[in-house]
């Protein structure tokens, strides 16, 4: 089942710590039936979008853990519409 919306990682290339967090995500994302495109950004950039709006956005030089990434991709989700009977 594709995702809801479309999800794009922008994170740095050159960061291995930054990597190793977009391969988590990527894994756990894999498991909610979401597959996100991961786009080279700059440096010390990491920037998830949902749907083309900010769903995660690093700040300072503290690191997320990929948890708090994945719980911030589905509170951004759109909720989906109820079936019809």
């Amino acid at each position: 089942m594709p995702a809801l919306a479309p999800v794009l990682i922008v994170r740095c290339p050159d960061s291995p710590i930054i990597g190793e967090i977009t391969l988590l995500v990527q894994a756990a994302l894999k498991d909610e039936a979401i597959t996100p495109r991961v786009s080279d950004g700059f440096e010390g950039e990491l920037i998830v979008l949902v749907n083309g709006r900010d769903a995660y956005r690093l700040a300072g030089h503290t690191l997320p853990t990929a948890e708090q990434i994945v719980e911030a991709v589905k509170s951004s989700l759109p909720i989906p519409a109820p079936l019809c009977p």
